[in-house]
């Protein structure tokens, strides 16, 4: 149900009619009912001003194809939705004024457009800050799937021709957010995401900052892939390779571009980490980041643990999907008039930049931070009464 054409309104009051009758019957009846649908809406006089016809089946469907109609149109809902035997027939002669594609697509485009400037904006009188959290670029060991039991660097893949242009593109996506400055995973992908997204965008290198921070879920079985092995002992002297982060930063980019970049944490914390641990690192993180930006837009490129956790902060009971390469989200907090900071707010929506997530435990996790109240009042009520009692 990707395709949603755009209908003139007597078409279009043709086919909602139909739709209508056929709520409610058994799947077979519903499917004749449908194609006789079809075959009604071709025979009408305006249908050869639209693409072929493809039955909305659904109803977010319909509504939505209503609801471009009227926009594009002009009409009233009413207009649109009457059944045909209800629908203003056009004089003899009567030219029928047309929308061309070209505009309902221009239409469509500005009023997207429009709400997405609507959920960035501060409302008047407060300051919003935004915090962009962006996956890298396609990884060569995707690619190459020989790469990694050949490479002495299996944990660490640079970016693969498809990767690099990913990261080039998705700085025309990020420039609508008026990104200040940059934090980057020491990882050799995270680095060239950002040095392409950050070079299109205008942000210069000195106010990027290279953290371990925001590094890789710290699992050394997920770290690798086929083939590959992640050395024993100390992650930060096998992945740094006896150096430090400075260092291992000027290694992996050009000398007049790693002299200006900023160092934060210099070392990875615990190794290995469960997810649980890899979560609350990553919320700590891009809390502190903000707090450091001081009020400036960020951009955080890391990995898709990393993304995953952004919506999590936000959301605990969300359950993710795998990141896209260079899919991110989008938080906002806006700051009060007694100069405190609100609460983070998700302002992307689902599935439109490339991180997708579900809500069904919702309701389940409401319910147990309820009866976790309960309980914790419960031993606290108890805990007083002994201490009366003694």
């Amino acid at each position: 149900m990707s395709t949603c054409y755009l209908y003139p309104a007597e078409t279009l009051a043709v086919t909602a009619s139909a739709a209508r009758s056929v709520r409610g019957l058994h799947p077979v009846a519903r499917n004749r009912q449908q194609r006789a649908c079809i075959r009604l809406a071709r025979k009408s006089p305006l249908s050869a001003h639209a693409p072929p016809f493809r039955f909305q089946s659904s109803k977010a469907a319909r509504r939505r194809n209503v609801a471009r109609h009227i926009l594009c149109s002009g009409k009233p809902k009413a207009a649109v939705m009457r059944d045909e035997d209800d629908v203003d027939k056009p004089e003899p002669g009567e030219d029928q004024p047309q929308t061309s594609a070209s505009e309902q697509l221009r239409v469509q485009t500005e009023l997207a457009r429009e709400e997405e400037y609507k959920r960035t904006v501060a409302p008047p009188g407060k300051t919003r800050q935004l915090l962009v959290v962006m996956r890298h670029g396609e990884r060569i060991d995707e690619v190459d799937k020989s790469w990694s039991a050949i490479s002495k660097r299996p944990f660490d893949p640079f970016l693969s021709d498809h990767g690099q242009d990913q990261a080039k593109k998705v700085a025309a996506k990020l420039k609508k957010f008026n990104i200040k400055k940059v934090y980057i995973s020491p990882f050799f992908r995270c680095l060239q995401t950002a040095s392409f997204a950050a070079e299109g965008l205008g942000i210069q290198p000195q106010d990027w900052t290279v953290t371990c921070a925001v590094g890789e879920f710290m699992n050394p079985k997920l770290m690798v892939k086929k083939g590959g092995k992640c050395p024993p002992g100390d992650i930060n002297t096998w992945f740094f390779e006896g150096n430090g982060l400075k260092d291992h930063v000027h290694k992996k980019l050009p000398s007049t571009t790693a002299s200006k970049i900023q160092v934060g944490r210099p070392n990875f914390g615990q190794y290995p980490e469960n997810l649980l641990i890899s979560r609350r690192r990553f919320s700590k993180a891009f809390q502190a980041i903000a707090e450091e930006a001081n009020g400036d837009n960020v951009l955080i490129v890391t990995h898709g643990d990393g993304v995953n956790a952004s919506v999590t902060r936000i959301w605990p009971w969300a359950l993710s999907h795998p990141v896209l390469h260079t899919g991110f989200t989008v938080a906002a907090r806006d700051k009060e008039e007694d100069g405190m900071w609100g609460p983070w707010k998700m302002i992307s929506k689902k599935g439109e930049s490339g991180v997708w997530w579900r809500a069904e435990l919702q309701p389940a996790y409401h319910v147990f931070k309820g009866a976790q109240g309960v309980v914790q009042g419960a031993v606290g009520g108890v805990g007083s009464l002994f201490n009366k009692l003694k």
